[in-house]
Order: C-alpha cells, then sequence, then structure tokens
C-alpha cells in the first residue's frame, strides 16, 4: 500500500500527498479534514493502467487477505473467514470515521430587543 500510494497521478499528486493535505490544522488552530481530497483521489486513474488508485488498493487488499488465509489451517481459515465479513453483505470494512463537533456557547446578555 506504501508504494502504491507514491504514485503520481496525471497531475503529479499522490495518495500519500493528498491524505496529508486533507487531514491538519485549520483556522485557529482548529482540526481540518477535507473529506472530498480524501475520497475522490481513489477515484482517479493510475497514468499507464486501465485501474484507479481505489480500484489497486481493493485488488491489494485481497491478495494480501488471500495469502494469510492461505497459511492459516481449514480450522482457522473457518475462524478467519466469519471474522472479516464483506460490508456489502454485512459488517464494517476497517475504513470508519467517527465525529465529535464542539460549538462554542454563545450568551447574549442583552436580552431580547
Amino acid at each position: 500500500m506504501d508504494e502504491l500510494k507514491k504514485i503520481p497521478d496525471a497531475d503529479g499528486e499522490t495518495w500519500a500527498q493528498v491524505e496529508k493535505e486533507a487531514f491538519g490544522a485549520g483556522e485557529g488552530g482548529a482540526m481540518k479534514l477535507d473529506l472530498g481530497k480524501m475520497f475522490g483521489f481513489p477515484s482517479r486513474k493510475i497514468p499507464g493502467r486501465a485501474e484507479t488508485f481505489g480500484q489497486a488498493q481493493s485488488r491489494i487488499h485481497e491478495a494480501a487477505k488471500k495469502r494469510l488465509r492461505e497459511t492459516l489451517t481449514p480450522d482457522q481459515q473457518k475462524k478467519f473467514d466469519k471474522a472479516h465479513v464483506d460490508p456489502l453483505l454485512g459488517g464494517s470494512s476497517g475504513a470508519m470515521i467517527s465525529f465529535g463537533f464542539a460549538t462554542p456557547a454563545t450568551v447574549d446578555d442583552g436580552g431580547m430587543k
């Protein structure tokens, strides 16, 4: 995955750069998160290939999962399969994001006008 994230797209931008730019400090030191950049990059085509960055990521992930599974005994494979549910059929892909927001309280001590 690290090597995939170092490959530049047609504009010369890498996935690693986009991830770094998407997270950071915004105005006043508040954390910023640009989901458009985060989720948009995987849909870009890899120059010279017929697949997108997201498709390559899925292919690499599936190949790694297959190699890992092949090292297990049949009993371990059954447990492994139960633990790794396809997100389309239920369960989680592991790419979960949760957010918490804090809003400063304001007090209008002037009353209604």
